[in-house]
């Protein structure tokens, strides 16, 4: 591994940040640069509506969003629309909360050094594919595979929130078995604010696993929603993972 690889460099300037930026109450920096240089190319496809959402015209993303550096991808997933399509019914959430993971540097990544097993060679398939596990025997957590074909590194996605009543409604009974009216003020508070809660409330499993983003069941679309200000910080679970515990890889509104 080189000492100048662009990732590495782009971590040590983050975490430097990131501890200027905590100190400052999580006050995000704007300029992209002081990140990455993104590359310039077409992040989106044809226009579509948006379930649920009064007919507002969106872009759904791309294989070319994925394919950049996944802190990048992290940062600007926040806001976006993720779309999850079950028996012809389309779900909406925000995304609201988000973590990179980058193989070849970061010992929190399943596959980092490039270890490649049954259940991390999805994260070495093309950019735009769904990554999704289990933890604990009883969690499932939904990721999005970013950078090249090979490059092992994803967006988890740690938290999200309704777009409309219709999605809260039907996310609640995927999750609790009741309507949102019926729902407990605990159960309101921590309704979408974990991965293992976002794919329960979503219908996500292993049998999704390898599903393309690109496609129409599961996706994300751009209404235009660009957060002002993003808080940053220290990843979720970690601790086993030496000085990766301290990248300030997690992102959320």
């Amino acid at each position: 591994m080189k000492k100048d690889d662009p990732q590495i460099m782009a971590a040590a300037k983050s975490m430097g940040l990131a501890k200027r930026r905590i100190r400052a109450s999580f006050k995000v920096v704007t300029d992209l640069s002081l990140w990455y240089t993104v590359k310039k190319c077409s992040l989106y496809r044809n226009a579509a509506v948006i379930p649920n959402m009064g007919g507002e015209t969106v872009e759904k993303l791309t294989r070319a969003f994925y394919d950049r550096d996944t802190l990048t991808v992290a940062r600007e997933l926040l806001g976006k629309r993720l779309v999850r399509v079950i028996d012809g019914r389309p779900l909406t959430l925000r995304i609201t909360e988000t973590e990179a993971y980058i193989g070849r540097l970061d010992k929190a990544c399943h596959a980092y050094g490039y270890k490649r097993t049954a259940r991390t060679e999805t994260l070495f398939a093309p950019p735009g594919t769904a990554y999704i596990y289990l933890i604990y025997g009883m969690y499932h957590c939904l990721n999005f595979v970013t950078e090249a074909t090979g490059e092992p590194a994803a967006v988890l996605l740690r938290a999200g929130e309704p777009v409309s009543p219709a999605d809260a409604d039907a996310m609640a009974r995927n999750r609790f078995g009741c309507n949102t009216e019926k729902m407990s003020p605990y159960q309101r508070k921590n309704f979408l604010n974990g991965p293992g809660k976002l794919c329960k409330a979503l219908k996500l499993t292993k049998a999704q696993n390898g599903l393309s983003l690109l496609g129409d069941e599961l996706y994300v679309l751009d209404s235009g929603d660009t957060p002002e200000n993003i808080h940053i910080g220290k990843r979720i679970g970690i601790d086993y993972a030496e000085e990766a515990v301290d990248f300030p890889w997690r992102f959320w509104l």
